[in-house]
């Protein structure tokens, strides 16, 4: 069918470019739409999570790729708000603590992956999503985190991570007075130091902390930390900063180290109490503070909490709670203790843990985004829900091959090859049920078959390339070599 269909389009084609060489214009396509046409058993990474104190109803998850998602009803159904803007990638998102009609949300990632994507600057909502306006910083191209001032929502401030694969200087903090409308930047260090995190003082929003860390990655190597990584300190609003992290200071942290990333996490149950998450080399993971940042203890140097600090580095204090703090990571942690200890949450959840929001109101709420999509828990992390009703897989590639009917096939992110056909031959068509994971190795990556043989599938997960046997009846694998003309690219006697 693929090759009639093409027979057919190469057929018009020529005979259209003989009797006009008529270019395709957007009128020509205007009337073509996008259909989902599967699979739809996993989602994709959410990067952040926002939601409305005290109301369980009104939800946000904030997309890698897909854009930002609202519910209305407790997330029985979720609806996309943000899709048509130059971007589809959200990496961080706020509501205005006194009206949750105004919303912000900073496009682009803020985890410097090798395949993260990027925005263009920040955008504003005053009617809970329906309409947005773009409000600068459009080449900061990545956020980490915005936050809004809890005693005065006219002053937003924006954790910008900056280009990631090469120096900028639109990057650091930037903090506005005016609602969003202008922007100042009140933290920079260099071109490639961006800001990883940045919080309010809950009961003091003076006061501010972030995190700035020092990162460049480059086609061959990866720099996570630098001279450029500290811990700031702010008791003016974000106007003028101190470097906690200043060895001059002595005061516990690590600072005659190298350091990574950093995350940070205030209480508002005890304003007294600070976390600090830093990437380090062997110096430790987390550390706290009993007296607003002046002096720091070190509480653990478990690396489980932050197994991948490039990726993760990120720490949350339950607000009715100080000792009661999360740890983002590969699994997602648990200290009731303060940061002595760590277990795992319960429930099952999937793995690569970025974003957590807990309810102040009611800190037995939770909203959590990982790669594998958006959770919420009302039994502080006993217990999660998996929301699986957003079309947010994340497809690396996409390929068909030259069976009849034609076969669509897409590597995705964490979730790897998945095959299904273009169309059935019958009254029913295409259900959920006629995709297939060809294999089950995490990230899919690139998706094709062999235009001789569309049960040869090679597939490739990050730097590895493997071949694989599609049939229903067998899958086998083999590595891929160079061949021959007439052989086929791989030998069906390799066990999966």
């Amino acid at each position: 069918m693929l090759r009639s269909f093409a027979a057919l389009i190469a057929g018009v084609l020529s005979v259209h470019t003989a009797v006009a060489a008529e270019a395709v214009t957007p009128q020509v396509v205007s009337g073509l739409r996008w259909r989902s046409i599967g699979p739809a058993m996993f989602a994709g990474r959410v990067d952040n999570v926002a939601g409305i104190p005290g109301d369980p109803n009104i939800l946000y998850a904030a997309h890698s790729t897909a854009g930002l998602f609202k519910s209305t009803n407790g997330g029985t159904t979720f609806e996309s708000v943000f899709n048509d803007g130059n971007t589809l990638s959200v990496g961080a998102v706020a509501v205005a603590p006194d009206n949750s009609d105004v919303v912000y949300i900073g496009t682009g990632e803020g985890i410097p992956g090798n395949s993260t994507s990027v925005g263009d600057g920040i955008y504003k909502s005053t009617n809970g999503g329906r309409t947005w306006t773009h409000y600068g910083l459009r080449d900061s191209e990545r956020f980490s985190r915005i936050i809004i001032n809890p005693k005065d929502s006219r002053i937003v401030i924006a954790a910008a991570m900056g280009h990631e694969w090469g120096p900028n200087e639109e990057r650091g903090i930037f903090r506005s007075i005016d609602a969003g409308a202008t922007w100042k930047r009140v933290l920079y260090i260099n071109g490639t130091t961006g800001a990883s995190d940045v919080c309010f003082e809950p009961d003091n929003p003076s006061v501010v902390y972030a995190g700035m860390y020092d990162y460049l990655r480059q086609p061959w190597h990866f720099r996570s930390g630098g001279p450029g990584s500290g811990l700031y300190r702010s008791a003016d609003g974000g106007e003028t900063w101190i470097k906690l992290t200043d060895p001059a200071l002595a005061n516990g942290l690590p600072g005659d180290k190298l350091l990574g990333r950093i995350g940070i996490s205030a209480s508002r149950s005890n304003s007294a109490v600070v976390y600090a998450m830093i990437e380090t080399r062997d110096e430790g993971v987390l550390w706290r503070s009993d007296d607003r940042g002046k002096t720091w203890k070190l509480t653990t140097s478990n690396r489980s909490i932050n197994n991948r600090p490039f990726y993760y580095t990120q720490i949350r204090v339950d607000p009715n709670d100080e000792n009661r703090i999360y740890a983002l990571a590969g699994n997602h942690y648990v200290s009731t203790d303060g940061g002595r200890t760590f277990g795992l949450v319960g429930g099952n959840m999937f793995g690569d843990h970025h974003a957590l929001w807990i309810d102040p109101a009611n800190s037995k709420r939770l909203l959590a985004g990982s790669d594998g999509g958006f959770f919420i828990s009302n039994d502080q992390g006993a217990h999660w829900d998996f929301v699986n009703n957003m079309p947010m897989a994340q497809a690396y590639h996409v390929g068909v091959d030259m069976a009849e009917p034609y076969n669509v096939m897409a590597g995705f992110q964490d979730h790897e090859i998945w095959r299904g056909p273009n169309e059935r031959w019958n009254q029913v068509g295409v259900r959920e049920g006629d995709w297939r994971r060809l294999r089950n190795m995490a990230d899919g990556m690139f998706a094709f078959a062999d235009p001789r043989d569309p049960n040869i599938v090679p597939r490739r997960r990050n730097l590895w390339v493997n071949c694989l046997q599609a049939e229903a009846e067998e899958r086998k694998r083999s590595s891929l070599r160079q061949v021959a003309s007439n052989e086929r690219c791989c030998s069906s006697e390799a066990q999966l």
